[in-house]
């Protein structure tokens, strides 16, 4: 099960098959919508004093609880609970694993925090003096990474923020002034072409190439930073997709 965070406290559960829970008329956890909405928004209620027990409040303002140990029911009524184990409404967290990629970072903040870490990255983390050194050191090329909502700059679809097309002008700018030539890498693509961090996927999932709208939008993406950069002298290459999955996709041998 992955958890789609909506804010700090509401989150979407989505379980196999790309499905999402909700709650039906009789207080039962069913998994059928492939697209999360209102019925399928959950709020998560933590202990002050121990983040790892929580209750789940349904859509219907009613508690999940343990009705045996293969079921759970959405209909457990009234706030109070005195946490402990006793309690078939309290539920222990655990954490199996994390993502760190640039979804997870604008998600998890929200765009005000986001905007701010994401652009003192930006400036701070590869400078001018990089590129200088780059060159002084005898090398001639580098290789930066990209995610596709780049194209929609400065007014990416959320959960993204703006910024990265200008720090990737600004990285043209100084490689043309020391003499190096650029690889522009499409590390994420649409629906995320891996289940890394690093392709931007949302939980782990991979959905590019499940679509035609999504490849469709890939080379997009790709136009768009060929179209931009094609007269710059910097420019190397665009490399089209990286470290692409397809383990539905059956090739001639």
């Amino acid at each position: 099960m992955q958890l789609w965070r909506i804010n700090e406290t509401t989150f979407n559960f989505r379980v196999y098959g790309g499905q999402f829970w909700g709650v039906d008329s009789n207080g039962a956890l069913v998994a059928t919508a492939t697209t999360p909405g209102p019925s399928e928004t959950f709020q998560i209620v933590r202990r002050d004093s121990d983040k790892t027990r929580v209750r789940i409040r349904a859509p219907t303002g009613l508690f999940l609880q343990a009705k045996t140990m293969a079921s759970v029911t959405a209909d457990r009524a009234g706030e109070y609970t005195d946490w402990s184990d006793n309690d078939p409404s309290v539920f222990l967290v655990n954490n199996v694993g994390n993502l760190y990629g640039e979804y997870q970072i604008c998600n998890g903040c929200g765009i005000a925090r986001a905007t701010q870490v994401l652009r003192s990255h930006w400036d701070t983390f590869i400078t001018e003096d990089d590129f200088k050194f780059i060159a002084l050191s005898g090398l001639n090329a580098v290789r930066i990474p990209v995610g596709w909502w780049i194209a929609s700059d400065p007014n990416p679809p959320l959960p993204f923020v703006g910024g990265s097309l200008q720090a990737l002008d600004n990285a043209f700018r100084w490689a043309r002034n020391y003499n190096i030539g650029v690889i522009v890498d499409l590390h994420a693509a649409p629906g995320s072409q891996n289940p890394y961090d690093h392709s931007a996927t949302r939980d782990g999932s991979q959905e590019w190439g499940t679509t035609d709208a999504n490849i469709a939008q890939t080379v997009q993406v790709i136009e768009f930073l060929v179209s931009r950069y094609a007269n710059n002298t910097a420019l190397l290459a665009v490399e089209l997709l990286n470290e692409p999955l397809a383990p539905g996709t059956t090739l001639p041998s």
